[in-house]
């Protein structure tokens, strides 16, 4: 007597009946009936299409004078089936109806396969200002379900400190995004920055490429000497008086520039010598100036800045005072031949009177 099949079950079944499989992965699926005799025949739909040519061939167990019958189909994940449904169908005596299965939704996971860091700057080099802030941008390509992006710093995980994450769907994949707004310090020059992420369980994660931080320390001071006594420094008319500019620690070296009476004379100094201490730089400069009458009461001073936009920073003015020396001195009368004649208990007048200078001069008898 013939013995209807009246179960069939589809394994596995998932979690709430939804199966994941990754795109261009393997998932088999197996497909067998209850006792029927005499044994079935099982067919699998994908999507509602007919694929059981795809199956392997099908082996019914016997038990007793009844029959399991079994089917297995080796299903690669292809995009174009996501929530598509699988499921199995028997039958043993022509004319009844089929026995179907569960229907099972078929979750292609499609992992990530790049993630892109921005700015990646110039050669993968940012300049971060300390103290100041950058904004980092972390965007994976097109993936199923959405990615968990990470951030490092150093090698540190920094992702408590970004912004929440916000997948923006398109279509039925997901672009995953998040942003760390970064505040430049100094222990961390030259220190790199990058973003991992990974979307599938037990997939490896993918890494964007690592940007060097280049932590920018402006200048803060500059200083300028000799200061004299009171800002004022005397030169000769003629002399030479050499001035040195120097910055405290920056990062990068400072370019240095020179006025006096509020005139550029920069062209003037000696090449600029920057000296390495650690990883941060003292910039310095060396002005041979030469004492001209028109100088007088002038103010020299050096600015100086280290990076673009930034203000400049200014040294104390110093006031040039301009010494002439005497050159002439004349005594009147002079005489005759230099000889003046005086009568004994009489009184004669003698001048001394000098050629211009600065400062006065003292004389002498």
């Amino acid at each position: 007597m013939d013995i209807p099949v009246t179960t069939v079950t589809i394994t596995p079944a998932g979690i709430n009946n939804v199966v994941n499989v990754v795109v261009g992965d393997t998932q088999t699926f197996n497909c067998s009936t209850g006792l029927s005799r005499p044994a079935a025949w099982i067919q699998w739909y994908i999507g509602g299409y007919n694929m059981t040519d795809q199956a392997e061939p099908q082996t019914p167990q016997p038990d007793g004078d009844k029959f399991i019958s079994s089917s297995r189909l080796v299903y690669t994940g292809k995009d174009d089936n996501h929530n598509k449904t699988i499921y199995c169908e028997a039958v043993n005596i022509e004319g009844r109806d089929k026995v179907k299965s569960t229907e099972i939704t078929i979750n292609v996971e499609l992992p990530v396969t790049t993630v892109t860091i921005t700015p990646a700057g110039i050669n993968n080099v940012v300049n971060v200002v300390v103290g100041a802030t950058r904004t980092f941008n972390c965007s994976t390509g097109l993936s199923r379900p959405a990615a968990w992006i990470q951030w490092y710093i150093g090698g540190y995980n920094m992702t408590d400190q970004a912004e929440p994450q916000t997948p923006q769907p398109d279509g039925d994949k997901f672009i995953s995004s998040s942003r760390l707004v970064y505040t430049g310090k100094d222990e961390n020059h030259n220190k790199t920055i990058y973003c991992e992420t990974v979307n599938i369980d037990g997939r490896d994660k993918v890494k964007s490429r690592e940007i060097t931080i280049y932590v920018k320390v402006p200048v803060t001071t500059v200083t300028i000497t000799p200061a004299g006594i009171s800002n004022v420094v005397n030169v000769v008319v003629g002399a030479t008086r050499t001035f040195n500019c120097s910055t405290g620690l920056s990062r990068p070296a400072a370019w240095i520039q020179w006025y006096i009476g509020g005139e550029n004379v920069t062209n003037q100094a000696q090449p600029q010598t920057p000296l390495q201490d650690g990883d941060k730089i003292i910039s310095s400069s060396r002005l041979v100036y030469i004492g001209e009458d028109e100088d007088n009461n002038k103010t020299i001073f050096c600015e100086t800045v280290n990076i673009e936009g930034q203000d400049k920073v200014k040294s104390r003015e110093i006031s040039i005072y301009i010494q002439i020396p005497v050159t002439t001195v004349t005594i009147t009368p002079a005489g005759i031949n230099n000889v003046v004649n005086v009568l004994v208990g009489d009184t004669q007048t003698f001048n001394c009177s000098t050629g211009l200078s600065r400062p006065a001069a003292w004389i002498q008898w």
